[in-house]
């Protein structure tokens, strides 16, 4: 499905640092796994389910086609034009195609999957305009032939052997023509093609093998020469597109477009892959690959906007990129989920910049048409919510945390470390021991509906970190925000004393009460009772800057003492003791009074 939606944010101008700054404006669309190409002053992107967008400041997009039926603008019947890969296999829609321009002709590189399994067709179809109508040249590539020769000859086996989607063509930094392809099964080829016809060279098979396999869940690779660093840049996205399956998107590097890339910490990526027998193994890959971005949430702090939860996104990736030689930049186009809507997705488009050990690290908001430019110490410092994307392939979305560049370029808050402005705008920061470089600069903020700083930086392990600055917040909203993220770790099963914040960010006070202080006092000592049940206990918090306050309540579950039970156990043991001392004394004294009885029986006998 694709769909329009426009967002208007008024005023159409707003204050910052006493300047008017124009408010922007975003028309969305809904265009899954999408490719950019310009053409002219134009830029599309083409999408599975052959839908397509387009737009000339990458903010508000316009339809131009959607979905695999016989009105599709691209072909003049899409249905009947490419029959043959959808008979192959076994369905009725198209996943992610790639178009690129060769010889004043559009070569549309389009592919078709059965869904469940790798069976897929891949060919090419030409067109004299981007927008078509688009005439099939044919299939090149098949996958999914059980117990069938594949087409590098070998009997088809789906953990070594890709399955044929995802294509992207690109040419080299001398001009030559490739294509890199893939999803799950055995991983992501690259092929190197003829840029005449379009079409592999003769011999290749399936290619040359650049990462995964095992059904580990790499898909959508895109890759990027850039002239300023010397390397091709591999994009890829790990976990599942779903809302719950962790999408998250990475990026490799190497040399040469056929690699072998490597991560930040310079694991090959020809050796990743799930483990052998395995499907969907996740953990065996996470912590390859630069994490650019993943499921995450700048939460709202104030009730002065009307973003009700914050602005995040869920499961974002598959994405392209767009390099302007005009003006340098350089655009991550992808799609999103969101929290709370489901399956609903959309394209965005974040700018990307390198940072000093030439890695790319992606801008925190949408991009608005901002600007690289030299910032202050002094601009700089302040709060901040805060992200840390990881290493995780997860469904959970991260929330935003606060922190506080000081001005003495240490950071305090949430994390610790230290922080510091090099040259124009570089950014240099060290949290909980880990080092990121990256950049500082003024994005729009949809939650304040203003220009905010914020930061984007890696680290050299792979892991991805943004920053946008807090506006001044009012009393009740510190108050709220802090109530709202006030936890105090495991309450249902307290055996040790409870560390109680007396403090807060944005200098609030928090005091305690405790409904049984003999239990757990109000500066968190806890007794645990000598009882063979548990007791719960009521703590309250009294959050309070200046004359506002709000109250928390945490209930508390107390584990008995371990003495006690000991103690039970004991008396247990001595009542079971007294219960068996006492048998035998009788047994004892009965013995006893028989031998009696007898003895006296036999005296009596004989003086008879």
């Amino acid at each position: 499905m694709l769909f329009l939606i426009t967002t208007l944010l008024i005023p159409s101008s707003a204050s910052a640092d006493g300047k008017d700054v124009k408010v922007p404006t975003f028309t969305e669309a809904s265009v899954h796994d999408p490719s950019v190409i310009k053409v002219d002053d134009m830029y599309y992107v083409f999408g599975s389910h052959l839908g397509v967008a387009k737009t000339k400041d990458f903010m508000n997009w316009t339809t131009v086609a959607a979905g695999v039926n016989p009105n599709n603008p691209l072909f003049d019947n899409v249905v009947e034009e490419l029959e043959e890969a959808l008979e192959w296999a076994e369905t009725d829609t198209l996943w992610a195609p790639d178009v690129i321009e060769l010889n004043g002709k559009f070569y549309m590189y389009y592919n078709a999957c059965e869904g469940g399994s790798p069976l897929s067709a891949m060919g090419v179809a030409v067109a004299d305009h981007i927008e078509g109508p688009y005439k099939d040249k044919g299939i090149f590539l098949k996958s999914g032939m059980w117990n069938q020769a594949s087409e590098d000859g070998k009997i088809y086996n789906a953990t070594i052997h890709p399955n044929v989607v995802d294509p992207q063509a690109f040419l080299d930094k001398d001009g030559k023509l490739w294509m890199v392809y893939g999803s799950y099964s055995g991983g992501i080829f690259i092929l190197q093609m003829d840029a005449t016809t379009g079409l592999p060279l003769d011999g290749q098979g399936y290619g040359t093998k650049l990462m995964g396999g095992n059904h580990s869940r790499m898909e959508g690779p895109y890759i990027q020469y850039v002239q300023e660093t010397g390397y091709y840049y591999l994009y890829i996205t790990f976990g599942g597109l779903g809302a719950d399956g962790g999408y998250n998107m990475r990026v490799v590097r190497s040399k040469n477009p056929d690699g072998p890339y490597v991560d930040a910490e310079g694991n090959d990526m020809t050796t990743v892959r799930g483990a052998n027998g395995t499907f969907f193994d996740d953990k065996s890959i996470e912590p390859y690959g630069v994490k650019l971005m993943g499921n995450y949430l700048f939460e709202n702090m104030t009730s002065k906007s009307t973003v009700s939860t914050g602005i995040g996104y869920v499961s974002p990736g598959h994405n392209s990129v767009y390099y302007d030689e005009a003006t340098g930049k350089q655009l991550l186009l992808f799609h999103s989920r969101f929290p709370q809507r489901g399956e609903q997705h959309e394209i965005r488009v974040h700018q990307l910049f390198m940072n000093d050990d030439g890695w790319p690290v992606v801008a925190p908001y949408r991009y608005a048409g901002e600007e690289l430019a030299k910032v202050s110490p002094e601009g700089v410092s302040g709060n901040y919510k805060f992200i840390n994307h990881g290493k995780e392939i997860t469904e959970k979305v991260k929330k935003s945390v606060v922190i506080t560049l000081l001005a003495d370029g240490t950071i305090a808050g949430d994390v610790n470390g230290t922080w510091a402005v090099e040259g124009d705008n570089k950014a240099n920061l060290v949290i909980d021991n880990y080092a990121y470089q990256g950049v500082f600069l003024k994005q729009w903020d949809p939650i304040s509906k203003s220009e905010v700083m914020t930061f984007t930086a890696v680290s050299e392990q792979g892991m991805s970190i943004w920053g946008s600055q807090l506006e001044e917040l009012s009393d009740e909203d510190t108050v709220a925000y802090v109530k709202n993220t006030l936890k105090l770790g495991n309450t249902r099963a307290v055996i040790a004393d409870v560390s109680l914040p007396k403090a807060s960010t944005f200098d609030t006070k928090i005091s305690w009460k405790s409904s049984d202080p003999s239990i757990v006092s109000k500066k968190g000592a806890a007794k645990r009772p000598y009882s063979e049940q548990d007791t719960t206990i009521t703590l309250t918090a009294t959050i309070s800057k200046n004359e506002t306050t709000a109250t928390k309540s945490f209930k508390l579950v107390v584990l008995p003492s371990e003495e006690a039970e000991v103690e039970g156990e004991g008396n247990a043991e001595v009542k079971a003791v007294d219960q068996t001392t006492n048998l035998v004394v009788w047994i004892v004294l009965v013995s006893l009074l028989l031998v009696l009885v007898a003895f006296f029986a036999i005296r009596r006998k004989r003086n008879n």
